[in-house]
């Protein structure tokens, strides 16, 4: 009988286990590979809801563990309205965690899962949260940070190794981001955001920290070597705006992080040929930083003849052509010329260098442009702009937002129609002193939107405040050097010269602040605190 017994207690015991062992109805999870795997809990029928008048803790575990590869999270959808434990199992075994997480969440949020190359199960314990409900698990792209996704169905989209701090309207004002994890073999990264109304965005590592401003929600990058010159973050990242977030996260840009421009300055010399960034303002801009002027030339010297010196424009010179004449120390082009010139070469068979092929790769992998069915080079959007580190740090700074003014003439309509009514506006004195200056820079003065397009940038590349100087003390005497037939012409329209440069620069700089948040000679809005 006490044998009957002990058989009697063992059976239940094993009963009970089964049923702890049962999948949960309507949840279940497709991984990497496409295979469905069941999740289990104890008494499953309820195991989706928790509350703090019911259940209030669940240990979900997987058939069999899930593997993760380097680009992808495990995925969450909770409802929740409050903080919870979250506790992650390597398998579901495991009487030891691989990590646990205090995560709060006061909205529909897509949870991912970090780090572990297999997860066996994980538990969630309510702490201050009234009430949790797991929707769905499923697998998306990896995140280290959050992000809030406005959409028809709005998601907050939050790693849970990363903290939020909420104001009294229960909007995110601060992000605590984690040690940044690796993702794709590369650390080469940025750290983004988006505040929810114009202000200042706060970044904070250790003893580092940069300011950005902000209007209308623009986002805003700083490449993460500011934080950590090794290239990885032993600490994490805190990110606060006053008037709420939107968006906190690592951001690798498939190989072209975003990045404040003045921020990107800050950074080392490239162990290759150039470091490769995005505009955080116009992503679909890249910015390229060479390691010296004799590299950026062999990608782009002779792309500057075609596109701008006279003589040259619209035609491919050969190496032996171009090979003692100056190309330019920065550059910036749209994806109109950069099709005109590939389509060219492509249509002509005109043999272009290594540097130059693998310009075009990049331009196809950033969607600048694109290929037609028979492989012939077609439109996409977007521009480079480039600079040097062989240049000073004043002349890398002056070139920056030389080039970037480019790039927002080629991206704003209304900024290109502000500059074209201030090139009409001119009277003939003025306009021959532009004719002038662009003749001696090497530019096409027989091309108007050359024309335009350079005069908002040298009248933008600089502070209002510092126009006079740079066209009285600096430009008119290089032009009187060059041009002695024309000193006595210039010093006599001196004032009206300056006066006019100032004035037209004052309504670009108006405009830049409005629209953009930006002032001339200030396209980079980062400061180091």
């Amino acid at each position: 009988m006490q044998k009957n017994f002990a058989f009697i207690a063992l059976l239940a015991l094993f009963c009970v286990s089964c049923k702890a062992a049962s999948p949960i109805p309507g949840l279940q999870l497709y991984d990497a590979a496409g295979r469905l795997v069941e999740i289990y809990a104890p008494e499953p029928e309820s195991a989706k809801v928790l509350s703090e008048t019911g259940r209030t803790s669940c240990l979900y575990s997987f058939a069999s563990a899930v593997s993760i590869s380097d680009t992808l999270d495990i995925i969450l959808d909770i409802d929740a309205d409050g903080s919870f434990l979250l506790t992650i199992y390597e398998s579901a075994s495991d009487k030891i965690p691989a990590a646990s997480f205090v995560v709060d969440i006061r909205a529909s949020a897509l949870l991912h899962l970090p780090g572990k190359r297999t997860i066996g199960a994980f538990e969630i314990v309510l702490k201050d949260a009234k009430s949790l409900v797991l929707n769905a698990i499923s697998m998306d792209a990896r995140l280290s940070g959050m992000r809030f996704i406005p959409a028809d169905n709005p998601r907050l989209h939050l790693s849970a190794d990363t903290s939020l701090g909420y104001d009294r309207n229960n909007f995110i004002t601060a992000v605590a981001l984690p040690p940044l994890r690796p993702l794709a073999g590369s650390r080469h990264a940025s750290v983004l955001a988006q505040a929810r109304q114009s202000g200042k965005i706060s970044f904070r590592s250790g003893s580092s920290a940069w300011d950005v401003s902000s209007l209308d929600a623009l986002p805003a990058a700083l490449p993460l070597e500011l934080f950590d010159r090794v290239g990885q973050l032993s600490s994490g990242l805190q990110v606060s705006a006053s008037g709420g977030l939107s968006q906190a996260y690592y951001n690798f840009g498939n190989g072209a992080p975003p990045a404040d421009l003045h921020a990107l300055l800050s950074c080392s010399a490239p162990s290759g040929d150039f470091s490769l960034w995005s505009w955080d303002i116009f992503r679909d801009t890249l910015v390229f930083d060479f390691k010296d002027y004799a590299t950026q030339d062999l990608y782009l010297k002779r792309l500057a003849f075609f596109a701008e010196k006279p003589g040259f424009v619209g035609r491919l010179a050969g190496d032996s052509e171009i090979a003692t004449l100056h190309g330019w120390n920065a550059h910036d082009y749209p994806a109109s010329t950069l099709l005109a010139f590939y389509s060219l070469a492509k249509k002509t068979g005109f043999a272009l260098n290594r540097q130059e092929q693998a310009l075009y790769a990049l331009l196809l992998r950033y969607s600048i442009l694109a290929e037609d069915a028979d492989g012939n080079p077609s439109l996409g959007s977007g521009a480079i702009i480039s600079v040097s580190q062989e240049s000073d740090k004043n002349l890398r700074r002056v070139f920056i937002d030389h080039e970037s003014s480019h790039a927002l003439f080629f991206h704003d309509e209304q900024y290109r129609k502000l500059s074209a009514q201030l090139w009409d506006s001119q009277s003939a004195e003025i306009r021959s002193f532009w004719k002038l200056h662009f003749e001696y820079r090497r530019y096409d003065p027989s091309n108007r939107y050359l024309m335009v397009n350079e005069l908002q940038a040298y009248l933008s590349q600089q502070s209002t405040g510092r126009v006079d100087a740079y066209y009285r003390d600096n430009v008119i005497p290089r032009l009187a050097a060059a041009y002695p037939s024309r000193a006595l012409w210039l010093a006599a329209n001196t004032e009206s010269i300056c006066l006019d440069a100032l004035a037209q620069a004052k309504k670009l700089d108006a405009y830049l602040l409005k629209t953009w948040g930006l002032r001339a000679g200030a396209f980079g809005r980062a400061s180091l605190k």
